[in-house]
């Protein structure tokens, strides 16, 4: 099928490329996440243009991007689209969204110019984009004690039918520490390996085996309601989470070829100095 845009002509398997994005592997670091969350919303031209290329706008192959001033900047975000690029390679296309965004489309595969992380077989070339910024659902609250207001009220959804309920203790550090060092880590496109504590059990490393046989390592930071907000959580369900494990920038630093390797950098990471963490 021939898709037309911008004076760039493209020969798209839709079909194909339909079924590459159901079951192409997702990043499940924070920022990642927040940008499969959110895209849709803030980016409906986006999402519609990318439709035409039968591409989910929110499964993308590759993002690059940081955090500044309570924003986090996609300085670049890759597709694939299964196919070819008949006439136009390299060709810039602004689309007006929320804010002005940059599309590009190279041509992808051996011999290619330019390679962004991908499980696409061949033929097939690049869809990237760029200027998104997205806010940090986090960005106004503290490092530690951060509101999860923001982050849960669309969860829940409901309005509290008993405001004078009775509010239960929220459980000191310690005892949640505790707690929730028997919670098992969550990553359902990875085999968990190893978990490794921080003294405190504040903090917890996740070892794992990725699905293409490479290795890498998550860092983890328990994150705790204020006061205030377990109130508000209480009063909206019955059984209310005090804490949730929450990915310190992860997807690890780096992926290995062996598990070896990959304690070895852990153990030599700045942010687990002094925790026991066996070869």
């Amino acid at each position: 099928m021939d898709v037309k845009i911008d004076g760039c002509v493209f020969d798209v398997d839709l079909e194909r490329t339909r079924a590459y994005y159901q079951s192409n592997t997702l990043c499940t670091c924070t920022y990642c996440r927040h940008y499969r969350e959110i895209v849709r919303q803030r980016y409906p031209k986006l999402e519609e243009l990318l439709e035409r290329f039968g591409v989910d706008a929110t499964r993308p192959d590759e993002t690059e991007s940081y955090e500044q001033d309570g924003v986090i900047e996609y300085a670049a975000v890759h597709y694939t689209v299964s196919g070819s690029i008949l006439a136009g390679s390299k060709k810039e296309t602004r689309l007006e969204d929320t804010e002005a965004l940059r599309l590009n489309f190279e041509p992808g595969g051996k011999g290619a110019e330019a390679y962004y992380p991908n499980e696409q077989e061949e033929p097939y070339f690049y869809i990237t984009v760029w200027g998104v910024k997205i806010p940090c659902a986090w960005a106004a609250a503290p490092a530690r004690k951060r509101s999860f207001r923001a982050l849960l009220r669309d969860v829940f959804r409901r309005k509290t039918k008993d405001a004078s309920r009775a509010i239960p203790p929220i459980p000191d550090d310690a005892t949640l520490a505790e707690e929730m060092s028997r919670q098992a880590p969550d990553y359902p496109l990875c085999k968990t390996l190893r978990v490794f504590y921080s003294p405190d059990k504040l903090q917890r490393a996740v070892v794992l085996q990725r699905k293409d046989k490479l290795f890498t390592y998550h860092l983890e930071r328990l994150e705790i309601v204020s006061e205030e907000d377990w109130i508000y959580l209480s009063r909206a369900d019955k059984h209310p989470k005090p804490a949730i494990w929450q990915p310190d920038l992860a997807f690890g630093p780096s992926l290995f070829g062996t598990e070896e390797e990959a304690l070895r950098e852990l153990r030599a990471d700045p942010k687990t100095q002094g925790w026991t963490i066996d070869a």
